[in-house]
């Protein structure tokens, strides 16, 4: 990264997520150091703006947070791992160098850009992190329902179903514990194969 002596660019467009939305499913966290988010209610950039920039440290683009899903560029789409003008933007991290980031900030291209170590709007999250501060969570895969026990016997009203999302408590290695009603708890694999093993829902 060079030095400082940024140049304007075209807002890029931002897609906001609903956060019932399922989080790619079996994503590969292979390569992945953890997530860089942002949130709207602590957002401390005195100028309230959010900046991104290129390998060679020209700013790639510069937006006000809260106007994140109305900006265009007809070249350079942002398309994070998530992001809503209602609250939060979060990228994928898979590096960073002396005082910068790297981040994929489209999703669909793989395009990546950088952020500043010294932005205070940002913080480092791990995935394990991120999944507990989720709302709920479900499997991907049937074979993946709760069980009563890492590596247990399977909750059999839960067998072979998929679809039904639990509350995230807390994780050992590669297990969530979820909340399986009021009085029982159970556990299912959040990462199987380097692999994310589960949809993840941010509201409610």
């Amino acid at each position: 990264m060079k030095g400082d002596n940024a140049n304007s660019i075209p807002l890029p467009t931002a897609s906001p997520v609903p956060g019932t939305t399922e989080i790619d499913p079996a994503r590969d966290l292979k390569n992945s150091m953890g997530l860089l988010s942002a949130e709207y209610s602590s957002v401390k950039i005195p100028s309230g703006f959010v900046e991104i920039y290129n390998e060679d440290g020209t700013i790639w683009t510069k937006f006000f947070f809260g106007d994140l899903a109305a900006k265009h560029s007809t070249d350079n789409a942002l398309a994070p791992f998530r992001a809503s003008s209602d609250g939060y933007l979060i990228f994928d991290l898979i590096g960073e160098g002396k005082g910068f980031y790297k981040v994929i900030a489209n999703e669909e291209t793989g395009l990546v850009k950088y952020i500043r170590k010294d932005d205070p709007s940002f913080k480092r999250q791990r995935w394990q992190e991120y999944i507990l501060s989720c709302f709920a969570v479900s499997a991907l895969d049937k074979t993946n329902s709760v069980r009563i026990s890492p590596d247990g016997q399977h909750f059999k009203e839960y067998l072979d179903r998929s679809y039904i999302q639990f509350e995230p408590l807390e994780i050992e290695g590669d297990w969530l514990k979820v909340k399986v009603n009021d009085n029982t708890d159970g556990w299912i694999k959040w990462r199987i194969n380097g692999k994310l093993a589960i949809s993840l829902f941010e509201t409610a």
